[in-house]
């Protein structure tokens, strides 16, 4: 079985007694490394990373986030560390994913959520300067 977030305490809780697959996908479709950046976590994006992870796997079947990749959960939370290490270590800035803002709903990249989340909020700012390579 994969690893999954436990809903109790946010984290990764093994399942599963390794590793051996870099990529397990939970039953929400996320992969241990959508998990690491969404929650900020770039010392696990690392190590995983590191354990061939897929850095730009995108996430299909996810009903509730439908093509998003690592970098796009990383944004999302804002966290500008985690962006910056999946940059470094080369991140497709280009995929795209379906976005929604006021009821439209069109084509994006981490760098079209990155702005919108940033119009809406500024403590996205620094994330949105990462993505634009400040």
């Amino acid at each position: 079985m994969p690893l999954r977030i436990h809903p109790a305490d946010q984290t990764l809780t093994p399942y599963a007694p390794s590793l051996a697959v870099p990529d397990p996908v939970d039953y929400l479709g996320l992969t241990p490394l959508c998990v690491a950046c969404a929650l900020g976590n770039a010392q696990v994006a690392g190590a995983l990373l590191d354990g061939g992870a897929n850095i730009d796997f995108s996430t299909p079947h996810c009903h509730q986030v439908p093509g998003f990749t690592p970098i796009m959960f990383a944004v999302r939370g804002n966290h500008p560390g985690v962006v910056k290490l999946l940059r470094k270590r080369g991140a497709d800035e280009t995929k795209t994913t379906n976005v929604r803002c006021h009821g439209v709903e069109s084509v994006g990249t981490a760098l079209d959520i990155a702005r919108l989340l940033a119009n809406r909020d500024p403590a996205f700012a620094e994330t949105l300067a990462v993505l634009r390579g400040a």
